[in-house]
């Protein structure tokens, strides 16, 4: 597995590559180390997700970025605890750059095609008019909810405009109003309750980040593992159950809710108020 340079290289028919016994050190992992590797494959399956790099060649960094992950999936080294995805231990923070730059990157998608003739046929007719007609709807929808219809398993942040002039009771009052209808129309409610040492042991367990890996690999290749294959990889030693039931009703399960971004950013929050544990 070392001397692989390509995903594509890996196959599903010889998976002699994959090795669980790396995926042994996620018993001692606490907040911080779960919050930082779940942190880098909802990346790459937000990647996935937006149908940029999907197939038998991705580009050559996010075939690098995946095929360590498949080599070393537990490496024991540094990096940033907190604000992967929810920017640190403050709830509020500014829109980045990047954040600008993914976001017209995102439009470049065949799925907003539609989006685009819209948008260039408006700024077209003020060109030569001089006239501005009304925003067409499509364009004047909230983005994330255009986002979330016609991707519905996107993970995104909601994105809003501020007016630092209002008077916080103004603010705080249209907040709490804007809160509670996206929450109502996304069916969320607030986040519950912090993480228990119990809930990452049940992840270790039944070996949810092996399968998150395996499902990004399958995600990138274009390709399937069937559930009893799936279930054999995970469990190998496991000869009294049906593995592959397990994975369906218990392992798969719990991969979504790791991989939701309500559920990350709730992690990354707590990861923040925690010091790394000592492995």
């Amino acid at each position: 597995m070392s001397e692989v340079k390509h995903i594509a290289r890996l196959k599903t028919d010889d998976l002699s590559w994959f090795d669980i016994g790396k995926y042994d050190r996620t018993k001692s992992w606490g907040v911080p180390d779960w919050t930082r590797h779940l942190g880098v494959r909802y990346m790459l399956k937000g990647v996935a997700d937006r149908g940029h790099c999907v197939g038998k060649s991705p580009n050559d960094s996010l075939n690098e970025i995946l095929v360590k992950i498949l080599c070393n999936p537990t490496p024991n080294e540094g990096g940033h605890v907190g604000g992967f995805l929810a920017k640190g231990s403050s709830r509020v923070w500014d829109r980045t750059v990047v954040d600008v730059y993914d976001g017209q990157f995102r439009l470049k998608n065949e799925a907003y095609q539609d989006v685009d003739s819209a948008a260039k046929a408006w700024y077209h007719h003020i060109d030569v008019t001089g006239e501005v007609p009304e925003i067409p709807a499509l364009l004047d929808r909230a983005f994330i909810d255009l986002i979330y219809e016609r991707f519905p398993d996107s993970s995104y942040y909601e994105e809003v405009f501020v007016d630092l002039n209002t008077s916080d009771a103004q603010l705080i009052g249209d907040f709490k109003n804007w809160l509670a209808k996206k929450r109502e129309a996304r069916g969320m409610g607030a986040p519950k309750k912090d993480v228990t040492d119990a809930d990452m042991q049940d992840w270790w367990r039944y070996r949810v980040l092996a399968l998150i890996d395996i499902d990004l690999f399958c995600h990138y290749t274009d390709t399937s593992i069937s559930q009893a294959t799936l279930g054999n990889l995970l469990f190998p030693d496991e000869f009294d159950i049906d593995v592959s039931e397990r994975v369906r009703k218990v392992v798969r399960p719990l991969a979504n809710k790791l991989m939701s971004n309500v559920y990350l950013a709730a992690l990354d929050e707590q990861a923040a108020r925690v010091e790394r544990k000592t492995e």
